[in-house]
């Protein structure tokens, strides 16, 4: 974990500096994955400076607070090709409807399919 530290008079030129893009490089050559969490998308620079110097972005949606105009936006954005998946969270019960098939399948995969 390499933590951001405190702020400087110009954030946006660290993030674009040749240190900020070496410091990803070097991490890119030693490990197998190398995440870097962002402010959201739209709300300052951060997210689409770093999107620039990553193979991919992961999309974190809220689920029933995130406007969808804020999730177009995001993904006119970054480029649709450079989004290799999303993740809703914030799920609850009462958001998610279970099929009407369920019953079928939980015959299958329920407790009572053990027997």
């Amino acid at each position: 974990m390499l933590t951001a530290g405190a702020p400087g008079n110009s954030p946006l030129a660290a993030l674009t500096s040749e240190r900020m893009r070496s410091v990803i490089e070097d991490a890119r050559d030693r490990f197998d994955w190398v995440i870097l969490d962002t402010p959201p998308v739209g709300l300052i620079s951060d997210a689409n400076v770093l999107a620039s110097l990553v193979d991919g972005v992961l999309l974190v949606i809220g689920a029933a607070t995130t406007p969808y105009a804020a999730i177009h936006r995001a993904v006119a954005e970054l480029g649709k090709e450079r989004i290799i998946g999303v993740v809703l969270n914030r799920v609850t019960d009462g958001l998610v409807k279970k099929p009407p098939y369920g019953s079928y399948y939980d015959e299958y995969s329920g407790p009572e399919a053990a027997h």
